[in-house]
């Protein structure tokens, strides 16, 4: 297990709060294509019964971002030699978050575990308001292995494109024949970007 299961149980609390502006969230609505009226007008969300802007459910992955990042930056976890992903992550919000909040972040570590040579660790996340009640929950899994990346992808600043680095593939293991291993090597496929 590379990760460090001692971090379980740690607790990680974000240094300074996060501020949601009426600005950030008609921006962010905005950039995510959400038209809900709540998000944009003030007189819509008071209409609604809210007291200020409302942001999108998923606004507080800006937030979360900051917490996790600042998490991983000041606490050696063994992650730096595992490749990672996010292999679940659920949300309950206990109120809408507006415009006002002063938020407070929290990670906790709930679990560290390992299945199948794979590290798997299990955070719950919380945003507290200005007068401490909770706004939000989510619990994230992340996995991490180590060992060979077959499908390394680097940024290709010059094209602007996500680009797939050469796979070696030793055709013996698939019977080439005469006893010594045929390297095939597979020519870089670009994937565009994401728009």
């Amino acid at each position: 297990m590379a990760l460090k299961i001692d971090i379980q149980g740690m607790v990680w609390k974000y240094p300074e709060p996060y501020v949601v502006g009426h600005e950030q969230i008609r921006q962010y609505a905005n950039a995510v294509k959400s038209y809900d009226a709540t998000s944009h007008s003030l007189e819509a969300a008071k209409a609604a019964g809210h007291d200020a802007l409302i942001a999108p459910p998923t606004f507080m992955s800006i937030f979360a971002v900051m917490i996790q990042r600042h998490f991983f930056q000041h606490n050696d976890v063994g992650f730096e030699t595992l490749q990672i992903i996010q292999v679940d992550q659920k949300f309950k919000f206990h109120r809408p978050i507006k415009a006002g909040d002063e938020l407070t972040g929290t990670l906790y570590v709930l679990t560290v575990d390992e299945r199948f040579g794979a590290d798997i660790v299990t955070t719950r996340n919380t945003l507290v308001d200005q007068h401490g009640e909770l706004v939000m929950e989510s619990f994230t899994t992340l996995m991490g292995h180590e060992g060979d990346n077959s499908i390394s992808a680097g940024w290709d600043p010059k094209t602007g494109q996500v680009t797939r680095k050469p796979v070696v593939h030793d055709e013996s293991a698939n019977g080439a024949g005469n006893g010594e291993a045929a390297a095939q090597v597979d020519e870089p496929e670009s994937i565009r970007a994401a728009d």
